[in-house]
């Protein structure tokens, strides 16, 4: 498996589900949707053309103007949902340089001017008066901040019923909060609560930051303090948490509990806040204002909020997975000891980098090298008795793209299923997986073949985070978990299409790695009580 190969398929794969999701939202994505079907013509005309380079010039590309950008664009949406405005600003700058479409060219400059009103800057209501005349939806969003910073949330209700109208809203997302929140401060509560059950769905599909702020102003001016303590639970700033957790003491009749919070936002002058809390002098909440149909609905989605919440959304990194780094190091570990042979592995090293076909002595020395090093082989495993090399061998990797794909994956997918089962239960799991399908590729390895890789550990760890989603979607479906298992199972097809036409790759390696690790995760997950 060398590399141009394996960037030509990924690329392809990328840039096809990128397009597909484009098309669905076209009028806020448009620009995904001509650079990925850009890059797939262009890994085309390579193909044709510069087949031994393709996938290293297009996956280039990709990384480019698809990757970099995607990466910005989620870690700015992160850092905004916190209210981090300077810092999302930083990145959105970062990231329109290399995607400015769909509204990211004039995105930095909005997020400039929520900073500015964060930091009571009086020119932010310039920057917005300057935003809310484009044509994308941050003008929109703009105008709506105009009305924010001046306390007039009247005023925004009457535009969004009058100018917007509440049957073309749909077609506006980002107004959706905006007019929640007015309704809110309004004091129109049972509307407030039939809007958010309305466009609820349209929340969802557009993700859990934008679904957990309608589910948070809902709660917040419903006056119920302690659900609206654990939706901020490791997000937002101090000074926001302030914000929503006073706002909910006094929709729930207790001002005196807010109050010092209160000072605290007022004195900071921070214009996103200030007006609004200084016109609620006469702010004032009771549970009559809710009908029992509002009342019922609140209670359909509070075990929303106990049960999915914090089972699907709780962060998951690879800087707080200890396990999933040491698994990684160990292997990075394990390949250095490999290229340590001398000139002759750095020499394979690099002609598996360029996609250059190898001489046969060159392959057979470096070969040489891996069953020395305990790569798994029939001959040395059952007759000699080397049976720690069905161990070994889950370490070792045949050459750079090799490793550098099953670390990928091991990235992507470790902490997510070690911060659900634990680190005991995770390596665990990991082991069963990797150890386990090779001693089902033993069965039928060829006695002049050798076996290595952590592919079959990795499909393990993919197999149980397919149980933990499927278990949690069992409990209570969410949108989070439906968008993992769509993954997953698009990832599980890919690669079994690559086994079966890629002669050296072991699909037998990879599907009992996949199935261990399901069977694992279910039995560990189980055990685990949740």
């Amino acid at each position: 498996m060398d590399l141009n190969r394996l960037l030509i398929w990924l690329v392809c794969i990328s840039c096809t589900a990128n397009l597909i999701r484009g098309l669905q939202h076209y009028r806020t994505a448009g620009g995904w949707v001509a650079v990925s079907g850009l890059i797939l013509g262009l890994m085309w005309v390579l193909w044709l053309h510069q087949p031994q380079t393709a996938g290293l010039l297009g996956g280039a590309v990709w990384v480019i103007f698809v990757v970099l950008p995607l990466i910005s664009f989620r870690r700015t949406q992160v850092l905004a949902a916190q209210y981090r405005f300077q810092a999302a600003a930083r990145c959105a700058y970062f990231g329109r340089l290399f995607h400015p479409f769909d509204g990211w060219w004039i995105y930095p400059g909005y997020l400039r001017a929520l900073a500015l009103a964060q930091f009571g800057r009086p020119e932010a209501i310039g920057h917005f008066e300057r935003l809310k005349n484009t044509t994308s939806g941050l003008g929109q969003a703009a105008y709506c901040n105009l009305f924010r910073v001046k306390g007039d949330w009247e005023g925004l209700r009457r535009w969004v019923e009058q100018d917007i109208t509440l049957e073309n809203l749909s077609r506006y997302p980002r107004l959706i909060s905006f007019y929640l929140q007015a309704l809110g401060e309004t004091n129109a509560l049972n509307a407030m609560v039939e809007t958010m059950d309305r466009f609820q769905s349209l929340l969802q599909k557009m993700g859990q930051i934008d679904w957990n702020l309608g589910r948070l102003i809902v709660f917040t001016y419903c006056g119920q303090p302690a659900v609206v303590s654990h939706l901020l639970q490791g997000t937002r700033t101090p000074r926001d948490r302030r914000f929503w957790l006073a706002t909910a003491c006094m929709a729930a009749g207790k001002p005196e509990v807010a109050q010092a919070d209160i000072d605290e936002i007022l004195d900071s002058g921070d214009l996103l806040y200030y007006q609004t809390l200084q016109a609620r002098t006469q702010w004032s909440r009771s549970k009559s204002d809710l009908s029992d149909r509002s009342h019922a609905l609140l209670r359909q989605w509070r075990p929303d909020v106990d049960r999915a919440f914090p089972s699907v959304t709780t962060s998951a990194s690879l800087k707080t997975s200890p396990v999933t780094l040491v698994l990684i190091g160990i292997n990075l570990l394990f390949f250095l000891r490999e290229i340590q042979g001398g000139s002759l592995d750095i020499l394979f090293m690099l002609n598996s980098l360029r996609g250059i076909s190898t001489p046969d002595q060159m392959l057979l020395a470096h070969q040489e090298m891996l069953i020395q090093l305990g790569a798994l082989v029939k001959y040395e495993t059952v007759i000699n008795g080397e049976w720690s090399r069905v161990l070994t061998a889950t370490f070792l990797h045949y050459d750079i793209s090799h490793l550098l794909f099953n670390m990928l994956g091991l990235a992507i997918l470790g902490p997510f299923v070690e911060k659900q089962l634990g680190r005991l239960r995770f390596s665990l799991m990991y082991f069963v997986a990797g150890v386990g399908s090779m001693l089902l590729v033993l069965q039928g390895l060829d006695p002049r073949g050798l076996a290595l890789g952590a592919s079959g550990a990795v499909m393990g760890v993919l197999g149980a985070e397919a149980v933990i989603l499927l278990l949690q979607w069992r409990r209570k479906p969410s949108r989070f978990a439906q968008r993992r298992l769509r993954l997953i199972g698009i990832v599980v097809a890919s690669q079994t299409v690559f086994d079966l036409i890629t002669p050296e790759v072991s699909f037998i390696g990879h599907i009992s790695g996949l199935v261990l690790g399901f069977v694992a995760g279910l039995i560990l997950q189980i055990r685990r009580g949740t």
